[in-house]
């Protein structure tokens, strides 16, 4: 008894007519049938009559690119099951079947995901080279090309305005300039505040899947300044000098090292602590550091002999003699520089 199998596809042309990487037939056994022009394809399993096992009959390509093939199909057999008369794809050699089971008919839709250069095949597989006939039919089947593979423009860094934020961008496939709404949709998150943001594209039309890329969201050009000029009196603690900045800070250094005793946090700029040497007044350079970018202040500072009490004796001559640095009659004459 002579067993028919046979497979009817509709392609899209755009498909179909790749002249980089054309469809072609696969023919095993004997009395095997495949063809394919324009839009459709027709496939016959081998000849019963000359009993052959593991034959294939179809239809294959290679993969000029990422893509996905999606289709409907409708399958009945008369044979025992269709599992006598899978319909498969194979990618790169490894076998998949769409429909083999112990039931007679079914139907379903399909996509299959392809990477550059596989090599793919789609038809009717012939264990036992009898039996009796099997249908497959084949609508909507739509090759689409995978968003990944597109590119995206490299995006510029954003100013923050407290509004989000999203920059025109331009897509391509290959040298191909893609339209929005018509190619694909954009998507973005985290584009309002300063930060990293990502936009992603989805494919729509001739494409599918996703791609994403991020671009980062900075302030304005950050700023820095201190109180100056600063005049310290030598073994008092000094109000800290607190930063005026613009910015979210990351951290502060200053050059030259601060006067003894004095030392500036990090993370915040502060200055404090209390100057244990008389110096002259220096400038100092401190540099904050902000994910806008870097800002730059110069602060002076003096420190010099303190006398609390105004009695002509420094601060520190009075606790050398023993006597009340804030009280003006508590002193030694002889250490008296001011009558």
């Amino acid at each position: 008894m002579k067993k028919y199998i046979t497979l009817t596809i509709l392609f899209f042309s755009c498909f179909c007519s790749d002249a980089q990487s054309p469809w072609s037939t696969r023919i095993e056994g004997n009395g095997g049938y495949a063809s394919i022009s324009s839009n459709s394809a027709t496939i016959i399993s081998n000849n019963a009559n000359s009993p052959e096992l593991n034959k294939k009959n179809g239809i294959s390509i290679t993969a000029p690119y990422a893509t996905s093939i999606t289709f409907d199909w409708n399958f009945t057999t008369r044979d025992y099951e269709s599992s006598w008369d899978p319909f498969i794809y194979e990618i790169n050699g490894s076998r998949f079947n769409i429909f083999n089971n112990n039931l007679k008919s079914g139907s379903g839709s399909s996509t299959i995901l392809l990477n550059p250069n596989d090599v793919f095949f789609l038809g009717l597989y012939s264990p036992d080279g009898v039996g009796g006939a099997s249908r497959v039919e084949i609508t909507n089947l739509k090759p689409y090309k995978s968003a990944s593979s597109l590119t995206i423009n490299a995006i510029p860094n954003q100013t923050y305005t407290g509004a989000a934020l999203s920059p025109v961008i331009v897509v391509k496939d290959g040298g191909t300039t893609l339209t929005l709404g018509t190619d694909y949709t954009v998507a973005y998150t985290n584009n309002t505040n300063i930060g990293t943001a990502t936009l992603t594209i989805t494919g729509m039309g001739n494409y599918t899947g996703t791609k994403s890329t991020t671009f980062n969201i900075y302030g304005p050009p950050p700023t820095l300044s201190y109180t100056t000029p600063n005049v310290f009196p030598k073994d008092i603690s000094i109000t800290p000098l607190s930063p005026t900045y613009t910015g979210i800070a990351i951290g502060f250094t200053v050059s030259p090292a601060l006067p003894a005793g004095l030392s500036m946090n990090a993370t915040t700029g502060i200055i404090s602590g209390t100057p244990i040497a008389v110096t002259t007044s220096i400038t100092y350079s401190v540099t904050a550091s902000t994910i806008s970018g870097t800002a730059v202040a110069n602060v002076l500072i003096e420190v010099v002999a303190g006398d609390t009490d105004g009695d002509g004796v420094t601060d520190t001559q009075e606790r050398t003699d023993g006597t009340n640095p804030t009280d003006a009659c508590s002193y030694l004459p002889s250490s008296q520089t001011i009558a």
